[in-house]
């Protein structure tokens, strides 16, 4: 996550108050995914799924999936910053 937040803010540090929505975007991830965890630990419906082992798959294909679509995504805005600066 340093890593995208690195990157995003180098490639926005022209843009007028990029730094505070990306910074406060990345906070308000660490701490919906820090809420999400207390709930899916406290919740006896989903500790009997990772019993049963298919909370584990859902979260592996989920993170998958993520991970893919970030590759993606900065491949094409990798694109584009390239574009642009061998426009000028």
């Amino acid at each position: 996550m340093v890593l995208v937040i690195t990157i995003l803010l180098a490639a926005t540090r022209q843009v007028a108050s990029a730094k505070k929505w990306i910074l406060s975007g990345g906070t308000l991830g660490v701490l919906l995914s820090i809420m999400l965890a207390f709930a899916a630990l406290s919740s006896d419906a989903i500790h009997s799924l990772l019993k049963a082992k298919l909370t584990g798959a859902f979260i592996l294909i989920f993170a998958s999936l993520l991970i893919a679509w970030t590759v993606i995504w900065m491949k094409s805005e990798g694109k584009k910053l390239s574009q642009k600066t061998f426009q000028y």
